[in-house]
This record gives C-alpha cells, structure tokens and sequence, in this order.
C-alpha cells in the first residue's frame, strides 16, 4: 500500500486505520459541490462519506434517489459520517428541482443521474 503514496484511493486510506463498517453493503461519497446559490455555503465540501439521507441509511446511489423522494418537513437533510468534520448539510427541498436544472444548465451536464 505504501506504493501507492499520495494517489491511494480515498476509501483504501478510510479503512487503512478503520474497521469495516458493520451493516453496510457499500459507501457513497460526495466528492464535490457545484457551487450555486442553492447550496452557498457548502461548495468547500469534498470527499465526505454520506451516512443517511433524510433518515435513511446510504449503502449505495440507488438509495439516494429512493431518499430525495422523501424529504422532511420540506427539507433535505444530508448527514456524513460521525468521523466527518462535517456533519450535516441541510436543503430546500422544493427548490432543488430548479437549482438543480440550473446546475445541469450552467455547468453543462447532459443528466442529472445517469442510474
């Protein structure tokens, strides 16, 4: 592993110090924001591993679509992982279809899922 030096995957250096995590069948990770109005505040965050969406677990991308379904009480709330130095990040959950057609728009990205 030390080979690898600087270029090690990100979950290879998670779990070089870490157990398994007991229950889980799989880790999603946001790997960056888009800055937009829509989620000012949270454009630094990169490379944080989502523990549950909206209060259900995240074991893998299906389960973050199933979760975006279900907001509560008109938000999204995006928890990380204890260990993460961020912990939550909270969104409007009725403004995402439009933030998110005008990310699509601005960044030029053909889809918003490719699931």
């Amino acid at each position: 592993m030390r080979a690898l030096g600087k270029n090690k995957p990100i979950l290879l250096d998670y779990y070089s110090d870490r157990p398994p995590l007991e229950g889980r069948d799989g880790i999603v990770l946001l790997s960056t924001v888009l800055p937009d109005d829509y989620n000012r505040g949270y454009e630094d965050i990169r490379y944080v591993m989502v523990d549950q969406i909206n209060g259900q677990a995240i074991h893998k991308l299906e389960d973050v679509k199933a979760a975006l379904a279900q907001p509560e009480e008109g938000f999204h709330r995006i928890q990380f992982m204890p260990d993460e130095a961020t912990h939550q990040i909270v969104l409007d959950s009725t403004e995402m279809p439009n933030a998110t057609e005008r990310i699509l728009r601005h960044y030029r990205i053909p889809a918003a899922s490719s699931l």
